[in-house]
């Protein structure tokens, strides 16, 4: 059975990378990526937006780790648990994670992806990281530059996302969004890392 496939995202750049993800992969597109402005707005409608979803349909939550992975599981667990699910896992599944909804409820498939990979504290920009060909002398490059000031502008949390815009903006098309990257073919997104997010929005939305 195929039912429609349904992702909450964090922000403008989850939705275009998944699409660009999805389309290079040649798998299932979702039917909807929504974009919930922010983690914090995420979370907050999370139940609502479960109840009243289609119980045939299929849910796909896709958020940052950040610094703590199991306190962004325990934050998205305890959402679900509001929203009525019941026998959620203590820790998520290193393959993502997808929750029946309870019997006789009229809830639909839940899924959870916590970036990069379920297992490592991260953001979205670890797993285009690894996209980036093997070598590239542009992104030592670019950390070099980095690397090399004496008091950067940006927080420390955000380095990796200065890096990843620094290498683009040096491409033959600079500049380009991180999406359209992926469909440019800047960034590879038939990487080994990136089979487990496309297994698991195929066991989602796809299995019976």
């Amino acid at each position: 059975m195929v039912r429609r496939g349904i992702l909450l995202v964090e922000g403008p750049d989850d939705q275009h990378v998944l699409r660009n993800i999805c389309e290079r992969r040649g798998i299932l597109q979702p039917d909807e990526i929504r974009d919930c402005g922010g983690y914090p707005q995420l979370i907050r409608s999370l139940p609502n937006q479960l109840r009243f979803g289609d119980p045939s349909d299929a849910y796909g939550v896709i958020v940052d780790a950040d610094t703590d992975l199991a306190s962004r599981w325990q934050s998205v667990r305890d959402r679900l648990r509001v929203a009525g699910y019941d026998e959620l896992p203590a820790v998520t599944d290193p393959a993502g994670t997808v929750i029946e909804p309870p019997q006789d409820s009229i809830l639909p498939r839940a899924g959870v992806w916590i970036m990069p990979n379920n297992q490592s504290p991260g953001a979205l920009e670890n797993l285009l990281r690894v996209m980036i060909p093997d070598g590239d002398e542009l992104l030592s490059h670019a950390q070099a530059c980095l690397d090399s000031l004496a008091a950067p502008p940006f927080r420390e949390a955000d380095k990796l996302k200065a890096l990843m815009h620094t290498w683009l903006a040096w491409q033959k098309q600079p500049g380009r969004p991180y999406g359209t990257s992926i469909g440019y073919g800047f960034l590879n997104a038939s990487v080994p890392q990136v089979d487990g997010l496309v297994a698991w929005l195929g066991r989602l939305i796809a299995d019976p």
